[in-house]
């Protein structure tokens, strides 16, 4: 409908036609080729054009430039995009678009996501950069995926790291249960033996134990970034010390 131009669209007969087809016609064909030469990576310069432009061009115009330049645009820089390699973030360059494109964007989340997972099957818990990396998601991805993704991602390595004596699963409910294994059992490292006195669940406990895992959790994380930030500021103490006495 949109690439048939202004003839379709409703109210064509209406007085405002006439301006509609002198955009499409000569400022829409301007702006798909500057569309074609932009660096997606540098979004500023585009969306303040776009947002000059708001009130001027017809909504179905701007709706046009919007999804068929520059998401498709967009779309094949996540493709694109690899984040163990590019020095640039990605929400740097993507999250300008979050105003004009709103829920558009979600079309590319997943592909996101994946990248993510992908680049984090090597992370360990030590390593602050993750934390850096996903924070600025928090309120872009919707609860439901944010969690399923931590869930994945994060929480086995920081059970790992914490050295729980529980195994958390989910049933097919996608319900936290926990698996405990025998204190003879657990003593040993084993698993239990089918046909033995197997694991016992205690769905009474998951609350406990998630609790107790956020809580340890939370502690490793602010006891991190407190002696990282110590470390630092001590750094940047030697420092201007060491200008000081070179100024002396």
């Amino acid at each position: 409908m949109l690439e048939a131009g202004p003839e379709h669209q409703p109210g064509a007969d209406t007085p405002m036609a006439a301006y509609h087809s002198l955009v499409w016609e000569c400022w829409l064909p301007a702006v798909r080729l500057a569309v074609q030469r932009w660096q997606s990576r540098q979004p500023e310069p585009l969306v303040a054009f776009l947002e000059l432009w708001r009130a001027l061009v017809p909504p179905w115009i701007m709706q046009h430039v919007l999804e068929q330049l520059v998401l498709v645009r967009l779309q094949a820089e996540v493709e694109l995009w690899n984040p163990l390699t590019d020095t640039s973030p990605i929400h740097t360059w993507l999250h300008p678009w979050l105003p004009p494109l709103g829920s558009r964007l979600d079309i590319v989340y997943p592909t996101i996501r994946n990248k993510l997972s992908s680049a984090l099957s090597s992370w360990q818990p030590t390593d602050r950069s993750a934390k850096l990396i996903l924070l600025p998601w928090k309120d872009v991805f919707t609860r439901a995926a944010m969690a399923a993704f931590l869930t994945k991602n994060i929480v086995p390595k920081l059970e790992a790291l914490l050295n729980l004596p529980a195994l958390k699963k989910l049933d097919c409910k996608g319900n936290a249960r926990l698996t405990i294994p025998p204190p003879e059992i657990a003593q040993q490292g084993g698993a239990a033996v089918p046909g033995e006195d197997g694991p016992r669940e205690e769905t009474d406990a998951t609350l406990h134990i998630c609790d107790e895992l956020m809580k340890r959790a939370t502690l490793v994380v602010v006891k991190t970034d407190a002696l990282l930030d110590a470390a630092s500021s001590f750094a940047t103490y030697m420092r201007d010390a060491e200008i000081g006495r070179a100024h002396v």
